[in-house]
């Protein structure tokens, strides 16, 4: 049985998501969960429910409700059978669950791995966190918003999650991805301008993608803020950082990779010899072709010719990992730039667009006025939106020099609006020095527009869809051997080809595992890396019942399965 609260309160059993009854039932289910596997008084419950002020038969209606909810959650537990799961325990009552049963508490365990992995291992720690906020589907205790007993509990999940968020950018800044996640940092500073580590790691980022200049100038629009907002100097970190910066101190450099090699292989140059280009490149296993493709679009881009290419494949697959080693630590004379949408309705319309913004600084003001809303009014026409969308367009044919490489990541969570100014700016492509990349997730599209987009892209002259398949054993074995550090026997080799499928980040996380207890084929037969399991457990809690239920089916049927018989 799981238990949600990084959203509105559900709980889910083998039958799928349990009815939990009126608000008072929920509420007293919600405080037992928040404090699971501890008793929680009956003057408490009566205390927090009614807000000190309770009626003469709230004892009563306490009980009650416990009598309900127990009903719900062990319903073939006999009459005069003990409960297991909310047990009664003086002075009041007890949820009994695992740990892993409930979201947060699952939240803040992947949360410490990956804070312990982020030195040692910043790659692994990036996907543990990215596994820990997948876990949240809206604010925590959505449904009880307005009851001051949630509040503070609310509050402090909330307040780890915005942690989180900067932890994740000092994993990343730690497994090199300088260009990449300046423009995170942007728009993270421009939803939080009060919060000084992200200016510090913004710097940080900046400065290490050789933009010291810039570095510089985000101190001082830093230091402006503070001042504007709090009347106060930036904190002592701050501080530091700019001296460093100012004296190219090399403790800033002290996590960075060295830059991958300027792509100027040309194009009928053989396909191993470009896959041995850079140092990038040992981290990518069977995607040579796909990534001289990548690489011959940059090389093309310097020569004056855009494109719109469309990297799909399925969850895992590494199209995002295949655009970051094309584009190593930002190729010579072109500028990169990365957007990165976001599952949900969390991030605001215009999301990726609004990252391009800030990343581009002064030179992204015309694109910012272009796609500005002011809060609180009405929805534009269609024709106002049509006008704002080539106002978008036109300003992005005016950025350069140099050339710009515009990067949507998961453009398949992408907003309606932001999909049509991509259509539009791909139509406009032939004429630019522009090289528009998308990353989209095959069949997982948040709305009709993602095969429209990726349909305008194929018919653009300068359009490509570069697809990635499972990854073959051949690769595998070079993944495996790249991991290890040494090359894993045959049967080791097939048996994680078999188990991950051939995708690219199955295969991964059970090299990790290898890597810990060593080549054990009993072990890896049966053992799914955690961090799998939590990838694959939020993917499927945000299915529908239906889903859910032929999955359950055909999970004991097989890989292949005739789909009438779990109908």
């Amino acid at each position: 049985m799981r238990f949600g609260v990084l959203g509105p309160l559900e709980v889910y059993d083998d039958r799928g998501p349990l009815a939990l009854g009126k608000p008072q039932q929920r509420a007293v289910l919600a405080m037992l969960v928040l404090d699971a596997n501890r008793v929680v008084s009956l003057d408490r419950i009566v205390e927090d429910m009614w807000e000190g002020n309770p009626p003469a038969r709230a004892a009563g209606t306490v009980h009650a409700c416990i009598s309900i909810l127990r009903r719900t959650l062990e319903p073939n537990r006999s009459a005069r059978a003990a409960a297991a799961v909310l047990v009664s325990q003086a002075p009041g009552y007890l949820l009994r669950v695992e740990p892993d049963d409930i979201d947060s508490l699952r939240f803040e365990r992947l949360v410490a791995d990956a804070k312990s992995l982020t030195v040692a291992d910043p790659e692994q720690a990036i996907t543990t966190f990215d596994a820990a906020l997948a876990l949240w589907r809206g604010p925590a205790l959505a449904d009880f918003a307005a009851s001051p007993w949630a509040a503070v509990a609310a509050t402090r999940l909330e307040e780890i999650r915005n942690s989180v968020a900067e932890d994740r950018f000092d994993a990343l800044l730690a497994a090199g991805h300088t260009h990449g996640v300046v423009a995170d940092l942007e728009a993270a500073v421009a939803l939080s301008p009060l919060r000084e580590r992200l200016w510090s790691q913004l710097i940080v980022a900046l400065y290490r993608s050789g933009r010291q200049a810039d570095a510089l100038r985000t101190y001082q629009r830093a230091r402006t803020v503070l001042a504007e907002e709090l009347g106060i100097e930036p904190g002592p970190e701050l501080q530091s950082l700019e001296r460093q910066v100012l004296e190219q101190s090399s403790e800033l450099n002290a996590s960075r990779r060295e830059p991958s090699a300027p792509l100027t292989t040309p194009p009928e140059q053989t396909l191993a010899a470009t896959a041995r280009g850079t140092e990038d490149t040992e981290s990518i296993f069977g995607r040579e072709r796909e990534l001289l493709s990548l690489r011959t679009a940059v090389a093309n881009l310097r020569e004056g010719v855009g494109a719109a290419i469309a990297v799909t494949g399925a969850a895992g697959a590494g199209k995002t990992r295949l655009v970051e080693v094309a584009l190593g630590d930002g190729p010579d004379q072109v500028r990169v730039m990365w957007a990165r949408c976001v599952q949900g309705d969390i991030a605001p319309a215009l999301w990726p667009w609004l990252q391009f913004a800030a990343a581009l600084g002064n030179d992204g003001t015309e694109l910012a006025d272009a796609i500005r809303t002011e809060p609180g009014t009405s929805p534009p026409s269609e024709n106002a939106q049509r006008l704002m969308y080539e106002a978008a367009v036109n300003a992005l044919t005016r950025l350069g020099p140099p050339p710009v490489v515009l990067v949507i990541d998961d453009a398949h969570w992408a907003d309606v609006a932001s999909l049509h100014i991509v259509q539009l700016l791909v139509s406009r492509l032939p004429d630019l020095a522009l090289l528009l990349m998308l990353t989209v997730r095959d069949s997982d599209h948040s709305s009709s527009e993602t095969s429209t987009t990726l349909a305008a892209i194929a018919r653009s002259p300068v359009g490509h869809r570069t697809q990635l398949g499972v990854l073959d054993e051949g690769a595998i074995a070079q993944l495996l051997a790249a991991r290890l550090g040494r090359p894993s026997a045959p049967e080791i080799t097939a048996l994680v080809h078999e188990r991950s499928g051939g995708n690219a980040f199955y295969a991964t996380e059970l090299a990790r595992l290898l890597a810990v207890d060593g080549d054990d084929p009993a072990l890896l037969s049966r053992t799914v890396p955690a961090s799998v399991r939590d990838v694959v457990s939020a993917r499927v809690e945000a299915l529908s019942d239906d889903a859910r239920a032929s999955l359950a089916a055909a999970a004991v049927l097989g890989r292949v399965f005739d789909t009438r018989i779990v109908q």
